[in-house]
């Protein structure tokens, strides 16, 4: 028994010796660090990271075991306004209907946001350009706002895609500019993005938009019609934590009846033995369920 043990010990340590002659043997890449720092403070990273390789190879440039194949190249993106193509018109009575609800409320020169003679709403004042902001600790520092004016063209031009090609739809398929629901919440129409983005509408100053998701929220979201199984987790951070989060900048009882809606719907999940709720539910007749290998 003794000698196993010392046959054992004797291949453990000549394991340990070669791997730490191959880490000494090993070049660190020449890259100078600020590089890694200006990366953040660009409009776009392409940065490729397929794997570390010894920087001393002859390889291609283009081979990612190069060490020049870690660049780091910037542009700044011209984002256009969202324009149908005649093959993706829509076509269908419940996108006509919901695409004339929100020319007339909201596509008019005069519409006036909520939130400009709302009371008791979280007020989001902008920062002038020539101002510092506190940044705690007795720190001053400065506001970039060009690259956040620039983030925040990006959301708009995301929002105003998703309510050209998918409105309603759980999210949309960028490149087939196709809505798509069949995913963690079935294949019904729960305006996941629309719930997602409202809280970043709001915070970033887009009252119309928001305006505009939350009419959505009060005319069209139910769950009613779900006979599905759905995450209990996902269901409950995104619907549940969204509405809450939005019933907490407003006050508008409206989110928080559909929050506590939605509660309801997962309710039967937390009857277990435990407390700790099952993976799965079905909303419409309250089977829930984990399945194997889940925790």
């Amino acid at each position: 028994m003794s000698a196993v043990a010392t046959a054992m010990f004797l291949v453990a340590m000549t394991g340990v010796t070669l791997v730490v002659r191959q880490q000494r043997t090993i070049q660190p890449q020449s890259i100078p660090p600020h590089q890694y720092q200006e990366r953040f403070y660009d409009y776009d990273d392409h940065v490729r990271f397929s794997g570390l390789g010894n920087a001393d190879r002859d390889l291609d440039p283009d081979s990612p075991h190069h060490h020049q194949y870690y660049h780091y190249a910037h542009t700044k993106r011209e984002l256009t306004p969202a324009v149908a193509e005649p093959s993706l018109s829509l076509n269908t009575e419940v996108d006509e209907e919901e695409t004339r609800v929100r020319r007339t409320l909201y596509d008019s020169a005069s519409y006036v946001p909520r939130y400009v003679n709302a009371t008791g709403w979280l007020r989001i004042e902008d920062i002038p350009s020539n101002e510092d902001v506190d940044v705690g600790a007795g720190q001053r520092g400065s506001i970039d706002h060009e690259k956040r004016n620039y983030v925040r063209q990006m959301m708009v031009h995301a929002w105003s895609n998703y309510k050209l090609y998918a409105w309603g739809k759980n999210e949309l398929r960028p490149l087939s500019k196709r809505g798509h629901s069949n995913s963690i919440f079935g294949s019904f129409d729960l305006g996941a993005t629309i719930v997602d983005g409202l809280d970043t509408l709001y915070l970033m100053g887009l009252h119309k938009e928001f305006d505009e998701g939350r009419e959505w929220v009060e005319r069209k979201f139910t769950l009613e019609n779900v006979d599905a199984e759905l995450s209990v987790f996902e269901t409950n951070i995104r619907f549940i934590g969204g509405f809450l989060t939005c019933y907490a900048f407003t006050g508008d009882r409206m989110f928080l009846e559909k929050a506590r809606y939605v509660a309801d719907k997962l309710l039967p999940a937390f009857q277990t033995p435990t407390g700790i709720p099952y993976a799965l539910v079905n909303v419409h007749n309250g089977v829930s369920w984990t399945p194997d290998g889940m925790p």
